[in-house]
């Protein structure tokens, strides 16, 4: 094989791979990650949880952990235990009637919870309601409900 053809041979390679990536189909995004449910709050790792939706439930610390569970996409029946390694979370705490002053985005913790720990301090006591939706590699959820509750240290 000459030179010239070697070139030519190369050149058209890459113009081959140059032209396939760029008719190659843009990635799509999956579906959307179906709105958190059994949203819960904790004032420590041993004070347990109380769920959201029967009263407002009391932090006694001034970052208490908030954490939902993540759904299957589009609201459809997953069964219990079914994990949702890829699903993160943005969590918003505002106080009642106000927009959102605090806004953290979380990775996947372990595919069965999405959890965000206010970091102690943040919290005064006083009343607050927070909410959260589900993202999955950059697709987001609708918001969930908001979650009332107050903090009393």
């Amino acid at each position: 094989m000459s030179v010239a053809t070697t070139r030519t041979a190369a050149g058209s390679a890459v113009v081959g791979l140059v032209l396939g990536l760029a008719l190659a189909p843009a990635a799509q995004a999956g579906p959307r990650p179906g709105v958190p449910a059994t949203l819960r709050l904790s004032s420590g790792p041993y004070a347990g949880f109380d769920l959201c939706g029967g009263g407002a439930p009391t932090a006694t610390t001034s970052g208490p952990a908030l954490a939902a569970t993540p759904t299957a996409p589009g609201g459809g029946y997953s069964p219990p235990g079914t994990p949702y390694p890829t699903v993160g979370a943005t969590f918003e705490v505002a106080r009642p009637g106000t927009a959102a002053f605090l806004r953290q985005d979380v990775r996947p913790f372990n595919g069965f919870t999405l959890l965000y720990e206010v970091p102690a301090g943040t919290l005064a006591d006083g009343d607050y309601r927070w909410r959260l939706r589900a993202v999955d590699h950059g697709v987001a959820s609708a918001w969930s409900a908001w979650c009332d509750f107050e903090v009393r240290t």
